[in-house]
């Protein structure tokens, strides 16, 4: 059984890579911590529960590899519509400026009023 899930678990995570090229992704997140918490399954002999239990991890796993690839997809085709579209001219070149001073100031600030009482 130990076999079958070390087989079971390497085929996930290769389908993982294969479909989302992205090694921080949410889905390999989850096998590292399937791997990490469940880890002493490979070193002693359990109950067939345990096991079974794992591969049920195994299986949620493998539904949200291609949940993840389908919202790939989607967020990616909304990427290219973004970059298709022109970016507003900004008139007043001077904006990132008048926003520094605006935060910077003791009048736009909170935190100076939040320590003097006036907040």
């Amino acid at each position: 059984m130990v076999i079958f899930l070390s087989v079971f678990l390497s085929i996930c995570c290769i389908t993982s890579y294969v479909m989302n090229k992205d090694l921080f992704s949410p889905v390999k997140f989850y096998f590292i911590a399937l791997i990490t918490y469940f880890f002493d399954i490979f070193l002693n002999p359990q109950l067939d529960d345990v096991y079974f239990s794992y591969f049920l991890y195994l299986v949620f796993g493998l539904i949200l590899i291609f949940i993840e690839a389908k919202m790939l997809v989607n967020f990616n085709s909304v990427i290219e519509i973004f970059k298709k579209r022109k970016l507003p001219v900004l008139h007043n070149k001077n904006i990132f400026n008048n926003i520094f001073n605006f935060y910077n100031s003791n009048r736009g600030s909170i935190i100076p009023n939040f320590i003097n009482g006036r907040y």
